[in-house]
């Protein structure tokens, strides 16, 4: 890629995100996305705090993982899924069955125990957000 040219999210993620962090102060934040269906969340979510280690600037927190609305579309099949779970009285998603959480809604939470979808690798959706503090 060129400075003008197109960033590979899914493989070179971090030339994108190293540029970014460098601009920001101590205590700065970023609003990181992707939205790459070949890109697992847990895996992003660790390839940026190793991008931020390597770029000098490690994270001074948790990353805060940011769940979109309700409302917003959901990744292709998961529609699906969660109607034919309906129909066998199941519940729908990854950890379902263990009482975790698995539909999208709005709120933030840092990654780990009690984390969102995203952070477990269950998101309904293509979209990954994450805050990230410095």
């Amino acid at each position: 890629s060129s400075p003008f040219g197109a960033v590979d999210i899914v493989r070179d993620y971090q030339s994108l995100l190293k540029p970014a962090l460098l601009c920001l102060n101590d205590g700065g934040v970023l609003l990181a996305t992707n939205h790459a269906p070949g890109v697992d969340a847990a895996e992003w979510l660790e390839a940026c705090a190793r991008c931020a280690d390597k770029a000098g600037r490690p994270l001074a927190a948790a990353p805060v993982v940011v769940e979109p609305d309700a409302d917003f579309p959901p990744r292709p099949g998961a529609r699906v899924e969660a109607e034919a779970a309906d129909q066998r009285h199941e519940p729908a998603g990854p950890g379902a069955a263990d009482g975790a959480p698995t539909g999208t809604g709005t709120g933030a939470t840092a990654a780990g125990e009690g984390a969102t979808p995203l952070a477990q690798g269950g998101c309904p959706h293509l979209l990954k957000m994450a805050v990230f503090k410095v």
